[in-house]
C-alpha cells in the first residue's frame, strides 16, 4: 500500500470475560469480533474482527484467575491482504489517542495507552531508561 498506514494499541484491566469484552468493544467501534486463529498470542483466546482495512485483536493476559482482573490488549493493524510498502515515506500514523477516545465515550472503564516501558515489558525485553 503506497499511502499512510494506521494502527493503534490500547488496554483495559477487567474482570469481565473475553466475549463480554467483545460485545463492549465491538458495540463501541461498531465492528463485529469472532474468534481468532491469529498465533500473534500463543495459547491465548483471541478475537478479531476487520473494519477500515485494519485487522483488530482483542485478547487477554491468560495467566490470571477468573476472579481477578484481566489485561486486555486491543490492538489494530493493517490487514493481511493489503500490500504494505514499509518504506519512511509511507508512515504508520497511530491512532491510539483516538481510540482511546472513542471507548472512554461509549465504553465503561478505564482503557489506557500502553507506555514504552509497558510495550517493552509485553514483549519480554528489557526496558532502560
Amino acid at each position: 500500500m503506497t499511502h499512510p498506514q494506521i494502527s493503534f494499541q490500547v488496554r483495559i484491566n477487567e474482570r469481565a470475560t473475553i466475549a463480554e469484552m467483545g460485545v463492549r468493544v465491538g458495540k463501541a467501534l461498531q465492528c463485529n469480533f469472532t474468534t481468532s486463529d491469529t498465533k500473534f498470542f500463543e495459547d491465548s483466546e483471541v478475537l478479531e474482527a476487520t473494519s477500515l482495512g485494519l485487522s483488530i485483536i482483542l485478547s487477554h493476559d491468560i495467566e490470571v484467575q477468573e476472579d481477578e482482573n484481566h489485561k486486555y490488549y486491543l490492538m489494530g493493524s493493517l490487514k493481511g491482504d493489503l500490500e504494505a510498502m514499509w518504506d519512511v515515506e509511507y508512515p504508520i500514523i497511530n491512532i491510539s489517542e483516538y481510540i482511546l477516545g472513542v471507548l472512554t465515550k461509549y465504553d465503561q472503564g478505564e482503557w489506557y495507552i500502553p507506555d514504552f516501558k509497558e510495550l517493552h515489558l509485553e514483549a519480554g525485553l528489557s526496558f532502560s531508561n
